[in-house]
């Protein structure tokens, strides 16, 4: 169903321009490119794990390791809408700061917040559901967001700006950032502007955040 937007959709570049980390070293190959990233605290847990790069446009770009070992069927459901290019230009729909940012089921038609079709959902991989997952909810880690029903996942994803042990068992964990530009990148994203539109949107971003693309770093 679709929403009306009941605000008038004004993007300029100065609205946006926010302690973005996007990088330009686009002459490197995929592990030049991954190593010249401060890992800090983070860093790639497993070498055969895949890595994934979200850009949002001037915010910057966020790079996420993800656990086919801890959540299989969530990171295959993933790259199935990475690889059709169904996040591309989808807008962050709800926005909460010292909490988290969520996108992945939305787009704008002019004024309006459209929703897109997805696949059959997935079953849920959490603790609550029966399948074993302790990835924990910290800063950064990408998890699949879904309704009530425990295997209602589709497309949809948050990643945690704040330690949320609330989740923890609740929600399919299924990755996390693995560099300090991408948690700074995360950290600006949560503090954005949010505009009440109405029972479904009540934290919608303002000015809108758009996903310009996901792509695959490393299979």
């Amino acid at each position: 169903m679709k929403k009306i937007l009941t605000i008038i959709i004004i993007l300029t570049l100065s609205a946006l321009a926010l302690a973005g980390c996007k990088s330009t070293k686009t002459d490197l190959n995929a592990d030049e490119y991954l190593a010249s990233f401060t890992a800090g605290e983070y860093g790639v847990q497993k070498n055969s794990d895949p890595i994934v790069e979200f850009d949002f446009g001037t915010y910057g770009k966020v790079r996420v390791e993800l656990y086919p070992d801890v959540a299989p069927l969530s990171v295959a459901n993933f790259l199935t809408y990475v690889d059709e290019g169904f996040y591309d230009g989808t807008v962050l729909h709800r926005v909460i700061k010292d909490f988290m940012v969520q996108g992945g089921g939305y787009y704008l038609d002019g004024n309006t917040i459209t929703p897109k079709s997805t696949h059959s959902p997935i079953k849920g991989e959490f603790s609550a559901n029966g399948v074993t997952n302790d990835v924990k909810h910290t800063l950064g880690v990408l998890s699949m967001a879904r309704a009530t029903q425990m295997d209602s996942a589709t497309a949809q994803f948050f990643i945690v700006s704040a330690t949320s042990p609330h989740l923890d068992g609740q929600y399919a964990a299924f990755g996390k950032i693995i560099d300090e530009e991408s948690a700074a990148v995360v950290l600006a994203l949560e503090k954005v502007n949010v505009v009440y539109v109405d029972a479904m949107f009540t934290t919608f971003p303002y000015p809108v955040v758009t996903l310009e693309s996901v792509k695959v770093l490393k299979r």
